[in-house]
């Protein structure tokens, strides 16, 4: 019978090791406190969402630029939108070296269907054909506009809004 004896050696010597590897993960190596491994996650979670909750109580006309709905906004974009654009927009984010075409970069506002906040709006809501940008529609109305004014926030590229078209928009706006 003729075979690899080099191959063979090789093969033993894995399986062997193997085995003392497995025998000290069971019988020799510290023990893992899984209370210890829980606190650890529950912080690393609680450092990279914000925990300060907004008051929208007040907001009557969300499509009314404030404060507080562009800190709303920012905590809706950490949730729905940094896989793709990136924590500061750049279109950097973890999925967006798998996604042809790539995710605009919402500082620079290369918008394809326009940057004012009607168009935001609409894009949120119907999403853009063709592109991984999917529709949000079963986002709040709220939270569509506070997100709209957090991406106006960070854009270099604001349209001028005109306000009575916009308290048009927003009253039809589904």
């Amino acid at each position: 019978m003729n075979y690899n004896k080099s191959g063979l050696i090789i093969l033993l010597a894995s399986v062997f090791f193997s085995c003392i590897w497995f025998a000290w993960l069971v019988f020799f190596s510290p023990p893992m406190d899984l209370a210890e491994l829980e606190e650890e996650v529950d912080s690393s979670l609680s450092a990279n969402t914000e925990t300060e909750t907004v008051d929208l109580s007040q907001e009557k006309n969300p499509w009314v630029y404030s404060e507080n709905l562009v800190l709303h906004g920012s905590q809706i974009y950490q949730t729905y939108c940094v896989s793709c654009h990136g924590k500061t927009g750049l279109g950097d984010g973890l999925a967006a070296k798998g996604l042809k075409p790539p995710p605009i970069n919402l500082v620079e506002g290369q918008w394809k269907k326009g940057g004012s906040s009607i168009a935001l709006y609409k894009t949120l809501v119907q999403g853009v054909e063709g592109s991984s940008m999917v529709s949000f529609s079963y986002l709040s109305k709220i939270d569509r506009w506070a997100l709209v004014h957090y991406i106006r926030s960070i854009t270099k590229n604001k349209e001028t809004d005109d306000i009575k078209e916009l308290e048009e928009f927003a009253k039809t706006a589904k």
